[in-house]
């Protein structure tokens, strides 16, 4: 990946705040600079993928990130939601994640997937979720989740009728 540099910066970069900023600037991360659709959901991903492998080091994750399960605030910060993912008996009975799609809208990535929870013998209950998160420059600030759970049956890619 190529940075720029100060040399090549036009003129308008040269004032002194802007110059005292540039070490910084060169240094931050690139999905800090900017974040398109396709950034967006690889930030989302990463924390499905997290809920499998119970590592949630590689999730952009702001340090003010709040995350509502059913409308309960169940982690506020970064190392509570990190620390959860990483070792909350919940998350150590999701056996698998089937029927993801994905959709964006501004600053939300809205995941709809089927996640299945058991033991070594098998699958106990599967949850039908929708999750959005909210991405801003690149961090995930805010999931919302919503869940039905179904015991001991998978339920279909359809929402339940009420």
């Amino acid at each position: 990946m190529v940075r720029p540099t100060l040399e090549a910066a036009p003129m308008s970069l040269h004032t002194p705040l802007l110059k005292a900023l540039w070490p910084v600037m060169l240094c931050a991360p690139m999905w800090a600079w900017a974040c398109d659709d396709t950034c967006k959901v690889q930030a989302a991903q990463s924390y499905i993928d997290a809920l499998l492998s119970h590592d949630a080091s590689s999730i952009p994750l702001a340090d003010h990130v709040r995350r509502l399960e059913n409308n309960k605030v169940n982690a506020d910060g970064a190392t509570a939601l990190r620390q959860s993912l990483n070792k909350g008996a919940q998350y150590r009975l999701i056996r698998g994640i089937r029927d993801l799609s994905w959709f964006v809208a501004g600053n939300d990535v809205f995941a709809i997937y089927t996640v299945d929870a058991g033991l070594s013998t098998g699958t106990l209950a599967s949850g039908r979720t929708f999750e959005r998160f909210r991405i801003e420059r690149g961090l995930i600030t805010q999931i919302e989740i919503v869940v039905y759970t179904s015991l001991g049956k998978a339920p279909t890619p359809e929402w339940p009728t009420p």
